[in-house]
């Protein structure tokens, strides 16, 4: 959302299109370098940070959710964001966008 957000914004200081993109990283095997969002708040950028079960060097697109953090993420993340019209429509929508059973890369690609 952030980089959406961001994104605009460059558009409007530059007067040109500005293409956001996004990686899945799911054959990678460092999780630390990609479990991690920054919000910005309170004047700073401040890293909120997934923790995962799975061994280190499981890669990405095999490490399985882990439901309870991956809803503690998302609590930590949405309460550092604005509220708009649609806040509460799009967490209802990404927490039902996942199971037990879904890889990280699952999740992320859908």
């Amino acid at each position: 959302m952030s980089i959406l957000l961001q994104a605009k914004e460059q558009e409007e200081f530059l007067g040109k299109p500005v293409v956001p993109v996004f990686w899945i990283a799911g054959e990678d095997h460092d999780f630390e370098e990609i479990n991690h969002i920054f919000a910005y708040q309170n004047s700073r950028f401040k890293k909120l940070k997934l923790q995962s079960n799975s061994p280190e060097k499981t890669p990405v697109s095999s490490r399985k959710i882990d439901v309870t953090e991956l809803n503690n993420w998302l609590d930590e993340v949405f309460s550092t964001l604005n509220e708009t019209s649609y806040s509460k429509e799009l967490y209802q929508l990404i927490k039902s966008s996942y199971s037990h059973d879904d890889s990280y890369v699952d999740f992320l690609r859908n």
